[in-house]
């Protein structure tokens, strides 16, 4: 399951981006770059760290400065488990 298309169904599930926003393609791009501020990202990293069930003591806290290549790369490091599918990260939406 690719992590661009676990982002993009968070974010759509969770965050309120514009109706025109559009969705990640690349690591590269950034919360901003798809319609999400600051308060949409707490909620995406939220639902992302008990899907992943990342432990709470290392919370990801700096979001001024996250790709979506950075947030992968911190689920990656700090997972304790692998979703099966998106339908099961949604749930904890």
């Amino acid at each position: 399951m690719d992590f661009i298309d676990v982002f993009n169904a968070v974010a759509e599930a969770v965050g309120n981006p514009p109706a025109n926003a559009p969705k990640a393609t690349s690591y590269n791009d950034e919360p901003i770059d798809v319609g999400l501020d600051s308060l949409d990202m707490v909620m995406v990293v939220a639902v992302l760290t008990d899907a992943y069930k990342i432990p709470e003591d290392t919370r990801f806290d700096d979001l001024s400065r996250v790709t979506i290549g950075t947030l992968r790369d911190y689920v990656n490091t700090h997972k304790q488990q692998d979703p099966e599918s998106i339908a099961q990260v949604l749930e904890y939406a």
